[in-house]
């Protein structure tokens, strides 16, 4: 018994002295490391019109002498847009712990404005990683959006002004600038880019000159 215990102490003393130089520190990571990869993308979030493409840059990276090859799928959450990846596999090996890839989201003019979620999973073995982005989809085309003028008709004297008050209201998740253009005396080229509904007074200058409507 006592001839354990002093083996006992003399582990502790040597294990305790291999700590101070870091060998038992190295030593001890180097068995609890488990071969495994991880997954990263720029950017995490992409906005698009229907009928874009938005790219994201993939990076898979190795830990703990991870070697082997990860395959690339991806899931559209809710369905519509499509996915590609190039290339679709990276290896990685004793010599290259990190590779990357492009992943390709494409939209068509039918696809439905909002929201959408793509899952990446990276697959090698039994060993399995997802990450989740975010997609915006935002409408194009007439029904983008909507335009009304308040009020509807303005009789002024000449040499006065008119002022219409606009309404622009997105519709199916539109996001984009709006430049308004018109005749009168109004500085032209307005653009917003406001989440709207935004108003924009339109000012109409009527010259003193210009004779009444009869």
């Amino acid at each position: 018994m006592r001839a354990a215990t002093g083996v006992r102490r003399a582990v502790l003393v040597l294990l305790a002295v291999l700590a101070a130089v870091g060998v038992v520190s190295t030593a001890v990571y180097a068995a609890q490391a488990k071969p495994d990869f991880s997954l990263g993308s720029s950017p995490t979030s992409q906005s698009v019109q229907q009928g874009g493409n938005a790219s994201y840059a993939l990076t898979v990276t190795g830990s703990g002498g991870f070697t082997g090859t990860v395959a690339l799928t991806a899931a559209v959450a809710p369905t519509g847009p499509r996915t590609t990846f190039t290339p679709s596999t990276v290896a990685l090996s004793s010599t290259t712990s990190s590779g990357s890839s492009t992943l390709k989201v494409a939209t068509a003019s039918s696809t439905p404005a909002g929201t959408y979620t793509v899952a990446v999973t990276g697959t090698s073995g039994s060993t399995k990683h997802t990450l989740s982005r975010t997609l915006n989809v935002s409408a194009t085309g007439p029904n983008a959006f909507t335009l009304t003028a308040t009020p509807t008709s303005v009789a002024v004297a000449a040499g006065s002004s008119a002022v219409y008050t606009l309404a622009i209201t997105r519709n199916s998740g539109f996001i984009g600038a709006i430049t308004l253009a018109g005749y009168g005396n109004y500085p032209t080229g307005t653009t917003t880019t406001e989440v709207v509904p935004v108003f924009v007074e339109l000012e109409v200058a009527v010259p003193r000159l210009m004779p009444a409507s009869r």
